[in-house]
């Protein structure tokens, strides 16, 4: 079984479409919806952004963060190779962001693994920031 014939058996066995004279109407659970209900409440959820909106302020944020850690590699080069200094701050800037980031994630999905990311990210962003501070 290919990779797409799971996932269209595993779509009909969650969702299922079926005809009740003219009036479509999805179930899911044990619980009926009409189309315009569904409609309905996908345009409340979307009212800001649909979908598409969406992926490319994700890929947005992911290219940003792309364009930052270039940033901050090529800073530490330059920083390294003409005045010898150290890297702390950079890596505090990154990491604050890595942490920022997979807190948020971690708040949608409450995943453990996503936690434990997280506060790893935190403390090498507090360990960084100390560095910085006591090597000025």
């Amino acid at each position: 079984m290919s990779r797409w014939q799971y996932r269209v058996s595993i779509a009909k066995f969650y969702w299922h479409l079926y005809t009740c004279g003219d009036n479509k109407t999805w179930h899911t659970w044990g619980v009926s919806m009409d189309r315009d209900e569904i409609l309905a409440q996908s345009r409340l959820e979307n009212r800001r952004w649909d979908e598409c909106e969406r992926r490319m302020a994700d890929e947005a944020g992911t290219w940003g963060i792309i364009a930052v850690a270039a940033a901050v590699v090529c800073v530490f080069l330059i920083r390294m190779f003409s005045e010898g200094g150290n890297p702390y701050d950079l890596l505090a800037i990154l990491f604050v962001y890595l942490a920022a980031a997979n807190a948020y994630k971690w708040n949608k999905t409450r995943s453990r693994w996503t936690l434990l990311v997280t506060m790893l990210y935190a403390v090498i962003a507090i360990g960084s920031l100390c560095a910085y501070a006591i090597a000025g």
